[in-house]
């Protein structure tokens, strides 16, 4: 595009602020650094909101980390603020699925919903960044699973008809459930709501090794966001107590477990 004089013009951001060709590639650095979880996003993140670099494609600071990032604001500024504090738990990075076959996998996703809540609730982009149906289906979990294994998938009612897409790009089948009856409300579009699922699905033949049945609803207060009841990995520790297993997406390390996850924490 050329101006007037017949000068290549910049490129305009969003505020009308002309962008050179060297911010857009300082942004795309940045976003390239949170995308891949690499140690040092929440000082990218200070870098593309401090020197404003965010208005090459956004209005706001907290437009973009949603629309680029999958991170609410909340998240954002806890990251942001690790960069700045001392003796803050250092994330240790788990970008990369481990080798080997796993029996039993275990995965809570983030998932990205496709609406958004009212100001005065907690969305799940203010506590973890979050990924797309997209991005946790083309992970390749099929390469870490071995030919006959057994995945409990969480996932909630807004996000359900898409974990079937999920399961099946895994390599797996859907078997039944688990309701986890939260006891507690919780804001929600249609109703209040008070559960989660738990779905359970296999690859080639993987019944339980303990014939011992639980009961598929499980009532238990919940605790911090996200958290899962520790209950749910004793069920499945006692119905498949055999082979290697893995928690995705693990925010803790956990006895005779392996993890993938990008919130495990060491002091």
């Amino acid at each position: 595009m050329t101006g007037a004089a017949g000068q290549v013009a910049q490129p305009a951001g969003m505020d009308g602020v002309l962008m050179s060709e060297t911010t857009l590639a300082q942004l795309k650095h940045q976003e390239a650094i949170i995308k891949h979880h690499k140690q040092g996003e929440g000082k990218a993140l200070k870098i593309v909101r401090d020197e404003r670099l965010y208005l090459a494609t956004h209005r706001n600071f907290e437009q973009w980390c949603q629309e680029q990032c999958g991170y609410g604001r909340r998240y954002a500024n806890k990251l942001i603020k690790s960069t700045e504090t001392l003796g803050t738990k250092v994330p240790k990075t788990s970008v990369e699925l481990p080798d080997g076959k796993y029996r039993v996998l275990y995965a809570d996703p983030p998932w990205k919903y496709n609406n958004t809540m009212p100001d005065y609730f907690s969305e799940q982009g203010d506590h973890y960044p979050l990924m797309s149906v997209k991005q946790i289906r083309e992970m390749d979990i099929k390469g870490v699973a071995a030919d006959n294994a057994v995945l409990f998938l969480w996932v909630t009612s807004p996000i359900l008809e898409e974990a079937f897409d999920v399961i099946k790009a895994w390599g797996f089948k859907y078997k039944t459930s688990f309701v986890w009856d939260k006891v507690k409300h919780n804001m929600g579009h249609y109703n209040s709501v008070r559960h989660e699922f738990l779905l359970v699905c296999t690859r080639g033949s993987c019944q339980p090794d303990v014939k011992k049945l639980f009961d598929s609803v499980q009532s238990i207060e919940r605790g911090k966001h996200s958290e899962k009841p520790e209950e749910f990995r004793e069920i499945i520790d006692t119905i498949y107590p055999e082979g290697k297993r893995i928690e995705l997406f693990a925010r803790r390390e956990v006895d005779g477990w392996d993890y993938f996850g990008n919130e495990i924490t060491t002091t």
